[in-house]
Parts: structure tokens; sequence; C-alpha cells
């Protein structure tokens, strides 16, 4: 790919930041509990960073040798090693790391951190960085390396402006993932709810009775796995080159997706049983860190195939596919647990997978939880493809900013859109892109906010300055965490007392006395407890800065609160007290989205029951 033409100066990485590669622990440290760890498999690929199957090391480790391999949000990581060599990721987490050894942090010095991811990011620097490897069967990539690709370097101004405007596709891309690990998450909750703990629809009518996985309810049965699927095997062993035929790895499969990315071209010949189909369900059936893991074929890929380290398991025509899927996702951990063989060479055998004890549960009951969880995973998807479609976008965005084709000069960017719905709320709608005006509308839009804050006839200049603010005490809580969130928004920790300072001046008061400070501490409780904010140390942040942030556990704790028993709220109240309670002033699509599926699960739950238009707590 030849780079496209830079109309400003260029820097070397090195030169503008430091590249810091991970520390190489020992075999012997890795534990389950203490500080954890990013490892290259962290690194997914479409800029996210795995937090959630971190490996961890003893605290007892920790010591300055080892301080500047710390990493924190907002920190970009580079795979430095084999297959996801050149993929960049940046890490969005409140808790802090270590590096491992393999994956280099980029510290910025002399450029903006988010000119720098945005420029990193693009798919054409990752492969940028990919060709740096050495060519050989497992790449690879040193530091120094790293160090000399040249990258634009404007003035800070123009860095920002262009940051400004492809973080906004970021920022969406972001709120897009995080939307759909929340719908992954709620079908298989879904899932667990009827199938694990058996509280389906009409379970209080129907009796438990023994069966080899213990009690089921009666009519269900446990049959082989094999019983309900027409196909079971192994994949290719494939020939690579050139060629539109996609093989999946094991790479490909990780946290219940499929990462096509990863695949692979084959030139070998494969059969129609072997092209994988619509409701297949993928296993990784060798080596010990990847086996077990499951990912499930939601919609056509034409001419794709397996190779031989991946299982194809396939239901057979009459069995509904969600439920086949997500209950194969359920039984990850036994997979896991199938294998055989010595450290490196585990094998998931073939016969281990068919003689998987699978609940079959009668087909009506079956086709209605695939009725209900369809919705959501069809959703997820469409996100991916938006976020492809976004992603795209902003890598050919970058080229002509910094070629001159699109001049920044005549732009006002307008990026307050994004920071609302990055801070207050997921986006309502997927197809939101960044506004791009001209100055001739700004200057417009600022005259009228002039003309707007003339004081009229009635009004005279000095008295509105005489205007006194109210009384702290007569601030509501939830209009303080309101404040509290316009405070935060986009920030880091900030110091507790300097943060108040700041959200006295937001509710108008010049300084902080005693009374008001001692108020605004009570409020930052509050905040806490609610998980508005959060604390470490002396410094405050946001913690929650969109709804899709809460768990659906909060939500429904929250219902609770706000609620008392036997009292009945329209389900608009609720969800309007609800966000008030939690600080967002305005209750946009995503918000009702959110807290909607909350009461559903928590009427679901028995705790809350309700008709068309009102709810009320019964536990």
């Amino acid at each position: 790919m030849v780079p496209p033409p830079i109309a400003f100066p260029v820097r070397r990485i090195g030169e503008v930041a430091e590249v810091v590669p991970g520390f190489a622990f020992k075999s012997k440290d890795w534990c389950n509990t203490g500080v954890p760890v990013i490892k290259i498999r962290n690194i997914l690929g479409d800029g996210s960073i795995d937090t959630d199957n971190a490996d961890c090391v003893p605290e007892s480790l920790v010591n300055p040798k080892i301080g500047k391999f710390f990493v924190h949000s907002g920190d970009v990581l580079v795979a430095m090693t084999g297959a996801t060599a050149g993929k960049v990721g940046r890490l969005r987490s409140s808790k802090t790391f270590l590096l491992n050894q393999r994956v280099a942090k980029l510290v910025p010095i002399d450029i903006h951190p988010h000119f720098l991811w945005a420029v990193v990011s693009t798919d054409d620097y990752q492969k940028r960085f990919f060709k740096l490897a050495d060519g050989a069967a497992q790449p690879n990539m040193s530091g120094s390396q790293i160090e000399s690709v040249q990258i634009p370097f404007p003035v800070l101004s123009t860095q920002r402006k262009i940051a400004s405007i492809l973080s906004a596709y970021e920022d969406l891309i972001e709120n897009n993932l995080r939307r759909i690990k929340i719908l992954e998450e709620m079908a298989q909750s879904l899932y667990r709810e009827w199938f694990v703990k058996f509280r389906f629809p009409g379970h209080e009518k129907v009796r438990m009775v023994d069966s080899p996985l213990g009690k089921i309810p009666e009519g269900w049965e446990v049959v082989p796995l094999s019983k309900v699927t027409g196909f079971i095997s192994r994949g290719i062993s494939p020939k690579y080159g050139n060629s539109s035929n996609i093989v999946i790895n094991q790479k490909c499969i990780r946290n219940g997706r499929l990462n096509l990315e990863l695949s692979r071209n084959n030139l070998r010949k494969v059969s129609d049983d072997k092209f994988v189909q619509v409701g297949d369900v993928l296993i990784n059936s060798t080596g010990v860190g990847t086996l077990g893991r499951v990912a499930q074929i939601l919609r056509g890929i034409e001419n794709c195939t397996v190779d031989s380290h991946v299982t194809i398991v396939r239901p057979l025509k009459k069995t509904d596919k969600h439920f086949f899927g997500l209950q194969l996702l359920n039984l990850q951990d036994h997979f896991t647990s199938q294998g055989r063989g010595a450290t490196g060479q585990t094998e998931l055998g073939r016969d281990a997978v068919g003689e998987t004890g699978y609940i079959k549960p009668p087909s009506r009951l079956q086709n209605r939880f695939g009725e209900a969880v369809e919705p959501m995973r069809e959703l997820s998807l469409h996100l991916l493809d938006k976020n492809e479609t976004l992603r795209q976008t902003r890598d050919l965005l970058l080229p002509r900013l910094i070629s001159g084709e699109l001049g920044l000069s005549d732009l006002d960017i307008d990026i307050s859109v994004f920071e609302e719905q990055t801070n207050t709320d997921v986006p309502s709608s997927p197809n939101s892109k960044p506004e791009i005006k001209s100055k001739a509308s700004a200057q417009s839009r600022e005259l009228d906010q002039k003309e707007d804050s003339k004081p009229s006839q009635a009004e005279s200049p000095t008295a509105a300055t005489e205007v006194q603010p109210v009384s702290i005490d007569q601030w509501e809580t939830n209009e303080v965490l309101a404040v509290f969130r316009s405070v935060g928004r986009g920030r880091g920790f900030v110091d507790r007392e300097e943060f108040i300072r700041q959200a006295a001046r937001e509710l108008g008061y010049q300084r902080v006395g005693t009374r008001i400070g001692s108020a605004l501490r009570g409020h930052i409780m509050a905040a806490l407890r609610r998980r508005v904010l959060e604390k470490n140390g002396d410094g405050v942040r946001v913690a929650t800065p969109s709804i899709i942030d809460y768990k659906t556990e909060e939500l429904i704790q929250t219902l609770c609160s706000i609620t008392r028993k036997d009292q009945r709220l329209s389900r608009e109240e609720a969800i309007r007290e609800t966000a008030e309670y939690l600080g967002f002033q305005r209750v946009t699509a995503g918000v009702q989205t959110s807290l909607k599926n909350a009461i559903r699960s928590a009427i679901h739950r028995g705790i809350f029951e309700g008709d068309r238009d009102d709810i009320w707590r019964v536990d």
C-alpha cells in the first residue's frame, strides 16, 4: 500500500512518544488472583482490549523495577508478535494492569494522545506495523522498529481538531461494542434463567424429576449432543495462498464471537459438508488456553471452512439454532475440561463432544426462547456491521485530512453530540455520523446565542447581576448528581476538593464555605453509592458515563430504591425517576431501552409485577 501524501511535517514515533515493551514475567509467576496483566492475546484486533480474561501475577512482585510496565485507561498498546502483530488497542478500564512481554505501550511525550491513537488505530497504520515483522512463520517486531514509523505531525491545534473528528467515530464504535456486550449478556442471562435455573414461563406448574445432570423439569430430556446434531467433524488441513476461500482458525474464536480478520485464505479443495452453515457451532479443539472456546455462525459466509484444530457441530434442522448455540456457549467450561493429552498437545475429541449431555426441553419452549433472543443477536450483528462501516469511513478520512485534500481551516468540528452520547448514553441510532459544519453556520449560531442572552427591556443588567444563587439546602441530590456528571464528563480522576469547587461554580456559588463544602461532600457520598462517581485515593471521576455502564441487576436495585412495596408507577414515571436518581438529565432512547429491559427482567424475576401501563414492586 502506497502511503498517502502528507501535507504536514512528519516525525518518527520514537521522537514524539516512548515505546515501552512489556515485562518478561516467568511462567511460575502466573496465578488466578493478584495484579491483572495484559498479554498479546488480550489485544482483540478491533481496537479493544479484553480485560475480563486477564491472567494475574502476585502483588508481591510489584516493585519500582516494574513500575514503568503499568498501564492505565487510555493507554495505546501494540501487539508485537504472531498473527495479531501490528494490531493496536486502547485500554478502557478503571483498573490498573501490568503489561506482558511482546506487547508495547506508546507513551505520548510531544504529541496529543488522542491524535496519536487516531492515527495508529487506522487500518493503514496497523498494516504498516505488521510489515515491520520479520516475515517468518512467527512475525515479530521490536520496539525500535515501531519507533521508526513516521506519522504526520501538525501543530497541536490541528492535532486536536483531527483527533476530534476521528475520535467521534471511535466513540461511536466503542458505544456500539458496549451495546453488543450487553445484548450478548442479556441473551446468555435469559438462557441461564430458563434452562439452568429453570425459571422458564410456567415453571411453577411443572415438577422436577431426576436426570443424569441432576433435577430437571418433567417432560424434559438429557440426551447426548450427537442425538441433536447432523454433523460433528474437525475441519481441513489447509494450504494457504491467495484465494476467495476462507479458513477459520482457533484465533478467530474468542469471547463467543468470530473475528474473520484473523482468518486466512485456503487453496485446498473442501467437501460441501465442511463449509460452515448458519447455525453451526465451532469449538476450539486443540491446545491449552484456547481449547473449549465456542462461537456460532449466525449469518451465511461464502466459501468458508475451518482448519483441523476446530470442530464443526451442526444442529438438526428441527432444533432452534439460538437455543442450540447458547446451550453450547454455556458448556464452554465443560468442553475445556474434556481435553486429553500432554500439555501443548491437548485435544478435544469428536467422541467427547458427541457424548456431552445436552438438555432438551419441549420444542415449543426452545422456539419461544429463540424468538425472544433472536432480536438481541440480530441487533448485535447489525451493530458489528455498523462498526465496520464506521471504521472504514474513519480510515478513509485520515489520509484526506493529512494530505490536505480535506482542509481544516474552514471547518468547525462540533463534537458535543458525541460527548453527550459517549458520556450520557449510547447512540440512539447506529447511523449517527460526526457533524462537520462551516464557520459561517457556527458564527450564525454564536450570534443567535448572543442575541438570546441579551436582557429584555423589562430587565436591567444591574438587576441580573443582583440575582443570588439558591441555598445549597434547596438542591435535591438528583440535581446535584447531574451537575457532577457535567463537571466530570470526559475527564479522569480529579482531586475531590477541586471537584467540589468546580461543582459549586456550576451551581452558581463563587466560593465554597463550610456549609456548601459539607453539603457537596454528602452528595459525593450518594454519588459513590449510586455509582455515578468512583474514587481513587483523593480523586473522583464519573464511574458510569452511560446508562449502559450499569448492570441489569444494578438498575433493578435502583428501581427498588425509588419505589415502595405495592406502590404503582407508570412505566414512564419509573424510567424517568430511575434516570434522575442516577444523575441523567435526559431520558434518551438508549436510557429508555436499558430501563425497559431492566423492568422486563424485574417482572420476569418476580420482583415487580405490571400491566400495560403501570408497574409495582411485590418483593
